[in-house]
């Protein structure tokens, strides 16, 4: 299933790509995406939600098919206005909300902010505090941006970084987050996104992340991929200490990437979380 595309233009004039798939009369779920991703990695999963939930996914400001941040703010309260801003363009009251990675900082975040909108939260692979090899890796990863010479080499490169993927999902990928630039071709995330992201000070590396989920009121489901070096065990169980009701499970044979490694087995997992709530 094809999604339907539109844009929604936020109060800062930037230009947010839209995703959705099935009947808006349907339950709906808001997915936010990863470093470096855009809203296309969900597409299998939310196929497989489509018949009977209404899906939505953004792209990210700066990111994807998105605008780049028009004066640089990539903070996080800008983020969560923005999520804020298309679930009130889709007239989207009441949400399951899921974030997979940076996506799940954000949408902890906008949990605490708007929780009367929020029926419940799911991170997917999102470590509440990135480790520093984990950290050390996207900054050297990302100081510079990576130029690629041609689509084909990009696919390769996905094809090395996303190795239980579809083919599927690594083309879908491909064809959308890929730009050229004086004959080079580079990813759609704008640098300066990176850079804010990645900072020392910045929401992967924030402490706050402790106080914000003992506030959190709504059902809270924390999804690991069985081969993640993200998420790990002992983040878990000290998430368990500061929200003792949360529930966990994890996924076998996925990474970090758990929408693009095991799509329907994650989909799943979520139908019988929001049947069991």
């Amino acid at each position: 299933m094809k999604p339907i595309e539109r844009f929604i233009v936020t109060c800062d004039k930037t230009a947010l790509l839209i995703r959705t798939w099935g009947d808006c009369q349907n339950p709906a779920i808001v997915l936010v995406h990863g470093l470096d991703q855009n809203s296309i990695v969900w597409s299998t999963f939310a196929e497989h939600l489509s018949p009977h939930y209404f899906v939505v996914a953004l792209d990210i400001r700066g990111n994807g098919l998105s605008a780049h941040a028009v004066f640089g703010n990539y903070q996080t309260e800008r983020l969560c206005l923005d999520l804020h801003q298309v679930c009130t363009e889709l007239s989207l009251s009441r949400f399951h909300l899921v974030g997979h990675s940076l996506g799940g900082k954000i949408c902890l975040e906008y949990s605490v902010r708007y929780s009367e909108s929020v029926l419940s939260l799911v991170l997917v692979d999102s470590a509440p505090v990135l480790n520093d090899t984990v950290y050390r890796y996207l900054k050297q990863k990302y100081e510079y941006p990576t130029v690629f010479t041609s689509a084909e080499e990009y696919k390769t490169y996905l094809r090395s970084n996303y190795l239980l993927c579809s083919d599927q999902d690594i083309e879908r990928l491909a064809a959308t987050n890929i730009r050229i630039i004086d004959g080079r071709i580079l990813t759609n995330t704008d640098p300066l996104f990176l850079k804010t992201i990645l900072c020392e000070q910045g929401i992967l590396r924030s402490e706050n992340v402790w106080s914000l989920l003992g506030q959190l009121t709504m059902p809270v489901l924390v999804i690991q991929g069985e081969l993640s070096s993200v998420l790990t065990n002992a983040l878990v169980t000290q998430m368990k200490t500061h929200l003792p009701s949360l529930r966990f499970i994890k996924i076998p044979r996925a990474g970090h990437s758990i929408m693009l490694d095991q799509p329907e087995p994650l989909a799943k997992s979520l139908e019988l979380f929001f049947i069991t709530q």
